[in-house]
């Protein structure tokens, strides 16, 4: 019995009560830690400089950067619930000696239920590998855009994000082993955020309008999530895969004919081989409190994303028997609740809880929702 409880209970502990506690505890440090303290930043403005500019300059100035993200975020949710898959097609083969086994619809089986296993090992490997080859190469990324161009580095990143899309393409539609587009995957964990950022900041040079700017971006963002999450579920394992190469591919020609560049030669900073070390990059991220809190929520939103997902996607696949398009339902119902706690439920808890309650409440709420999910026993729960 007490083996059967540490069974249950340690991957409970680890997955969710831990890393949710300790995020909470964090949280309150940095808000107590800086409290009343004014950040040294802040400059007075005039009241026309404070209000974003009109809707219509915003449009022009983002509208390229704006659908290249639009099309990437909608070939992502079509086609990433199918990657796994593509996986366990493979790895069930091994534990199989009849006819072929498609874990889309047949996960109940005992080949995908072992073929689950060894996704996971591969998981873990590439969890490992992502935050060292982001650490590494985001700061010589941000380099090189710093030095020739915002253009010349976006253009890099989506000929790199591409590349892993070909690869699980060729592997669904010519029957190639997963190992092709596992080893070229690593060249896909560059991390994407932070100069298509800077991209924003060069073109429209004025905070309250970029705040404007980087709301609408990410709101419709959700919304194109919810879509494409949506299509994904209507296609086939194969066609998924494609959607996604096309997609990239579409993302890749915007940036080629239609992305301006948005740094002037007199602002660019003189290239050196030693900007491409990491070492700059860490005391930047300690350079104020401000970004200290940022570097923390990102490196416990890493730790929660790749380690509690990680373990609730096994659990859905071995234990449920998930299959792909119960994945795909799955995402498309967490969108939509992302988008309502975003607007309605935010709005409605804010003035009742305060800052430190909404920090509480969320811990809260999201622990509670993976503990259920990790102790359901249907799949409907």
């Amino acid at each position: 019995m007490l083996e059967q409880a540490e069974h249950h209970f340690v991957p409970i502990f680890t997955s969710i009560l831990l890393p949710h506690a300790f995020a909470f505890c964090v949280a309150q440090f940095l808000l107590r830690r800086h409290h009343g303290k004014k950040m040294e930043f802040v400059q007075e403005v005039s009241e026309a400089d404070s209000r974003p500019r009109s809707f219509s300059f915003i449009v022009s100035r983002v509208a390229p950067m704006w659908a290249i993200r639009a099309l990437s975020i909608f070939s992502w949710y079509a086609s990433t619930p199918s990657l796994d898959y593509m996986y366990l097609n493979f790895l069930a083969q091994q534990y199989s000696s009849g006819p072929l086994v498609d874990c889309s619809s047949q996960m109940g089986s005992a080949s995908c239920s072992r073929a689950v296993a060894d996704l996971m090992q591969l998981k873990i490997v590439k969890g490992f590998a992502q935050p060292v080859i982001q650490f590494c190469a985001g700061p010589a990324l941000g380099a090189i855009s710093d030095a020739f161009g915002r253009r010349p580095a976006i253009l890099c990143l989506r000929f790199l994000l591409l590349l892993p899309t070909v690869a699980a393409a060729a592997v669904t539609w010519f029957d190639l082993s997963i190992w092709v587009e596992f080893a070229v995957q690593f060249v896909g964990m560059i991390p994407y955020n932070p100069v298509p950022l800077a991209w924003y900041m060069d073109r429209i040079d004025h905070t309250p309008s970029l705040v404007m700017a980087n709301s609408m971006v990410e709101s419709s963002g959700i919304l194109i999530s919810i879509l494409g999450t949506l299509f994904g579920s209507t296609l086939g394992l194969k066609q998924a895969m494609l959607c996604g190469m096309l997609g990239n591919l579409g993302c890749l020609l915007l940036a080629v004919f239609c992305l301006p560049e948005s740094l002037p030669e007199e602002k660019r900073v003189k290239f050196t081989w030693s900007n491409l070390l990491p070492t700059a990059a860490l005391r930047v991220l300690f350079a104020s409190p401000l970004i200290e809190k940022i570097t923390a929520i990102s490196v416990l939103e890493s730790f929660h994303y790749i380690g509690f997902y990680t373990v609730a996607a096994q659990f859905l696949q071995q234990r449920l028997a998930w299959s792909r398009r119960e994945t795909y339902e799955n995402d498309m119902l967490a969108q939509v609740s992302e988008m309502l706690w975003l607007t309605l439920g935010t709005a409605a808890l804010w003035p009742l809880l305060g800052q430190v309650g909404i920090i509480a409440a969320s811990t809260v709420a999201a622990g509670v929702s993976g503990l259920a999910l990790m102790l359901s026993t249907e799949r409907w729960q």
